[in-house]
């Protein structure tokens, strides 16, 4: 995947994405470099990925939800932190941390936490590594709104029939 960004990170659309032929079921495509336009006078930042080795740390760009992913079309949404931690187990990745998402973007403290009470509630989750998990949590239970909203986009993304 490549993703190119101005240095306050919006999309840049003159920058474009160059595709082989034939199928590619990754989300965002499956690109094998970019095309710069000659009179492309901005500045750019260009972020390319490629699949990351054993034992590799890596930075997600997706959830652990996505195709391919080890969460790809399994219902988590609210479940408690120890039946998700269950579920990962099953299929062999282990969570590292959990960010607590009521601290996300607060002033003065971070949100990481090493464990959290196995009752806080799973919003979301991304793999550091291969077979290495963090989740986003929080004490309170999710929105059922936002519970709806993440099914449809995920129905819609990755084609969950998540209820």
């Amino acid at each position: 995947m490549i993703a190119p960004v101005t240095p306050d990170h919006r999309h840049l659309t003159e920058i474009e994405s160059i595709f082989p032929p034939g199928p590619c079921d990754k989300l965002g495509g499956c690109a094998t470099g970019f095309r710069v336009p000659k009179d492309f006078s901005g500045t750019a930042n260009i972020s390319v990925f490629r699949k990351a080795r054993p034992g590799e740390e890596y930075q997600s760009v997706t959830t652990f939800t996505a195709k391919d992913e080890p969460m790809h079309c399994v219902p988590y949404l609210d479940k408690s932190v120890t039946e998700v931690v269950g579920l990962l187990k099953e299929r062999g990745v282990r969570v590292s941390e959990y960010v607590d998402s009521t601290l996300v973007g607060a002033d003065g403290g971070s949100a990481e936490r090493p464990s959290v009470p196995g009752d806080w509630h799973v919003e979301g989750g991304y793999l550091t590594e291969p077979g290495v998990a963090t989740l986003r949590v929080s004490e309170e239970p999710m929105a059922k709104e936002d519970i709806t909203f993440q099914n449809d986009k995920s129905l819609r993304a990755y084609g969950c029939p998540i209820a």
